[in-house]
């Protein structure tokens, strides 16, 4: 009897061990797994990081152009039967109202993700929000509609202003000069490296003035930037010694600003004191995240804005290929503005696109009078 108790002690302790080991070994198992899909986890989230710091880092001019894109698909939408024209005449209303309806039902649903998710990088979709935001304001404003079979009899000659920015020296003025053709030029302010500005314009009827404003990231600061941080006391003697060195200037443009023209506040300093100096202010869209836009509807003022830059690429078939899309907006839209700078290849460029810019009326933007 004792070795048959003992025989069966011994038994009940392996089954033990066994039910132990194997209770361990699921748990080791389970742990295992558990590691390895966070390890996994970390790694996709890592990556993600990584992606969007990319994304952060990607050349701004690549970024802008996306969300210029993106503000084509809507503002240039066709209709089957009418094209959508501003016009000081009268126009059927309610039409209009059905039109404008219609788009804002299409992007109903990135409507509700933008307005959760306006300050991420999102495919660019704010642009495209505050562009539907712009579409439906224009309710208020006069249209006319016309009829596509009619619309060459009726529309006038399309229109493209060309800003050149950076103008600070002589031999610039010279070189655009030369060139013959009705080019805006837009000076920056006086400074230690360009101090004779305001000196060239004098001799110019109509010209702009090149503002710089804070930038996200940019190493060559002109000097006297206007800041987010700034009071509008600061503000207001930068923008009056501006008005003294150019008296006949009514735009202002932005010089770099990818930070200022996202915040909302510091553009509502800078608005009001513009109104004091009688300047009216021309986006440069140097981010996709623009607030310049939303700040001009707060003012009742147009928002006007660059439809295309020229001259990201130092490089003569590519900027001319660049006009042509400029010029396609404006006959699209009766009027669109393009930005360039004065560079040796943007200049030639210019110079061998006669046959580009017959098909539209190259005029200053003074004589826009919007």
């Amino acid at each position: 009897m004792k070795k048959n108790s003992k025989f069966t002690q011994k038994n009940t302790q392996k089954r033990n061990l066994k039910f132990v080991a194997s209770v361990l070994l699921i748990g080791l198992l389970i742990l295992t797994l558990i590691i390895g899909f966070n390890f996994i986890d970390n790694k996709f989230n890592n990556t993600g990081d990584l992606n969007l710091s990319l994304i952060e880092e990607t050349d701004s001019n690549n970024i802008i152009q996306k969300s210029d894109d993106i503000l084509d698909m809507i503002e240039y939408h066709k209709y089957d039967e009418y094209l959508v024209k501003e016009e000081e005449l009268k126009i059927d209303e309610n039409y209009t109202e059905n039109v404008i309806e219609n788009i804002v039902a299409k992007y109903e649903d990135d409507l509700n993700i933008l307005q959760a998710k306006e300050k991420e990088i999102d495919n660019l979709t704010t642009s495209e929000y505050e562009e539907i935001t712009r579409i439906v304001d224009n309710n208020n404003s006069k249209l006319i509609l016309i009829k596509e079979d009619v619309r060459e009899d009726v529309v006038e000659k399309a229109k493209l202003v060309i800003i050149m920015d950076d103008i600070s020296f002589g031999h610039q003025v010279k070189d655009v000069e030369a060139l013959n053709l009705s080019i805006t030029l837009s000076f920056l302010p006086p400074n230690t490296i360009h101090p004779k500005t305001s000196l060239l314009a004098k001799n110019i009827n109509e010209y702009m003035v090149h503002l710089p404003l804070e930038a996200l990231r940019y190493p060559n600061k002109e000097d006297n930037t206007l800041n987010v941080e700034d009071n509008e006391t600061k503000i207001e003697s930068r923008i009056k010694e501006i008005r003294e060195w150019f008296p006949k200037a009514k735009y202002i443009n932005n010089h770099t600003g990818s930070k200022f023209t996202a915040d909302k506040e510091a553009l509502k300093k800078l608005f009001k004191i513009l109104d004091k100096y009688e300047f009216k202010f021309i986006d440069s869209r140097t981010t996709p995240k623009t607030k310049v836009q939303l700040v001009s509807k707060e003012f009742d003022l147009k928002y006007i804005r660059r439809d295309v830059f020229l001259d990201n690429k130092a490089d003569v078939e590519y900027i001319k290929e660049q006009l042509k899309k400029a010029v396609k907006k404006a006959k699209k839209k009766g009027i669109a503005i393009a930005i360039c700078h004065p560079r040796k290849t943007t200049i030639e460029a210019l110079r061998q696109s006669s046959e580009i810019l017959k098909e539209i009326e190259l005029i200053n933007m003074d004589k826009l009078n919007l």
